[in-house]
């Protein structure tokens, strides 16, 4: 077991294996590493590149403070970083899936340099003046103190984009921490280091086509921010973002650096 300490003292699990550039994978809310085990995600990066994955705070093997100022995008953000710093790693590519491509985002708005490229798919990004959606999905989340850790609640925290199929992803979820899922929408309520920043290294965007939130608050970015690529998948949902097939989508964005 191999845990980076945050600049907070959190820890943060993570598993690394295999040689070559690194890369990083976070996962979405309710989720854990072991996203990645389950779509062959992780095995089949191991076995051309570094792979690395974490747990966020709050989930999986990691710390889950129950305290709302333990969280929010910015130490998120310092967790990853904190991750790649253990590792030692540098130029490294990120891909983030739901949550974890907020966290993408907040990490582009921090200290890039260990950064060669940035991904995320099912982010929500929103442009100025825009009601943040994901405060709409931290709003919901609450929701958790009076109905508890369901799967229709689940499925209302996912901004019912998907229905969460029975297995091991909705074992896990359904596993973890209430006290710490609260704490963490609280936290993250703020949505600190949730725009774009004006430069930054390549950045893909990823929607789906059934994930019409993320398409529609995604498209436009190119033209606001250069180093910014957008792409639609034809017929995926939002959880198309830790299934095997992304990595198809994130292999053809690697080979143009």
């Amino acid at each position: 077991m191999a845990h980076a300490i945050a600049p907070d003292g959190v820890r943060v699990y993570y598993e690394a294996a295999g040689a070559g550039r690194p890369v990083l994978l976070i996962t979405g809310a309710f989720s854990t590493l072991a996203d990645w085990h389950d779509a062959g995600i992780f095995e089949d990066l191991a076995r051309e590149r570094r792979v690395i994955a974490m747990d966020l705070r709050g989930h999986g093997g990691s710390d889950r403070p129950h305290d709302a100022s333990s969280y929010g995008w910015r130490k998120n953000a310092a967790d990853a970083f904190a991750v790649l710093e253990a590792e030692g790693a540098s130029g490294a590519d990120v891909y983030g899936f739901s949550m974890g491509g907020q966290v993408v985002v907040a990490m582009l708005n921090g200290d890039t340099s260990r950064l060669r490229s940035v991904a995320a798919m099912g982010v929500y990004v929103p442009p100025p003046g825009f009601e943040p959606p994901a405060e709409q999905l931290v709003g919901r989340a609450r929701l958790l103190r009076e109905q508890g850790l369901t799967a229709a609640t689940l499925k209302d925290l996912l901004l019912g984009v998907d229905d969460p199929e029975p297995g091991p992803w909705l074992d896990r979820a359904l596993a973890g921490d209430p006290a710490a899922y609260i704490a963490e929408a609280d936290g993250q309520a703020a949505m600190e280091d949730q725009q774009m920043p004006p430069g930054g290294p390549p950045t893909l965007l990823i929607a789906g086509e059934h994930d019409p939130l993320a398409v529609a608050l995604c498209k436009d970015l190119p033209a606001r921010c250069a180093y910014v690529r957008y792409r639609e998948l034809a017929g995926a949902r939002h959880l198309a973002g830790i299934e095997a097939g992304i990595l198809d989508e994130l292999r053809a964005f690697w080979r143009t650096l």
